[in-house]
């Protein structure tokens, strides 16, 4: 991805006013090819209860993370209802090469994320479509 387009794509994932926002679901996809991450719609103080962002980044390597495992002690993600999901504190693109991008996504609680991809795409999709771990947790 270019700098110029590299640039219009970090406006447009901003557009999206993620910031202290849940993070529905962070998947890592296909042995780390690919990464999805949704977003709840949220603005002006009200949450869109029938749609979601997703951003897929394509084509990923160099795929690393950290998580808050230590300080969760005995209490599993997987068990999370809605209402504890992570926050997202911020999503950044760097330049890495001609083809690659650097992306770091920190979510509150202590998780990071920093992998490069070759594309990033960006949609609202339909919450009822997704199967979300949580969905099922009371």
């Amino acid at each position: 991805m270019g700098q110029f387009n590299l640039r219009e794509k970090q406006i447009e994932i901003n557009r999206i006013d993620y910031w202290d926002v849940r993070i529905l679901d962070l998947q890592i996809l296909f042995f780390g090819d690919e990464v999805h991450l949704y977003i709840e719609d949220y603005d002006l103080d009200k949450h869109n209860l029938e749609e979601c962002w997703k951003i897929t980044f394509n084509g990923c390597s160099k795929l690393n993370y950290e998580t808050d495992a230590r300080e969760r002690r005995n209490f599993k993600v997987k068990d999370f209802t809605k209402n504890q999901l992570y926050t997202c504190q911020d999503i950044s693109l760097d330049y890495y090469d001609e083809i690659f991008t650097k992306c770091t996504i920190v979510l509150e609680g202590l998780v990071l994320l920093n992998f490069i991809c070759k594309t990033i795409d960006i949609e609202k999709v339909s919450i009822s479509k997704q199967e979300f771990f949580w969905s099922n947790n009371f």
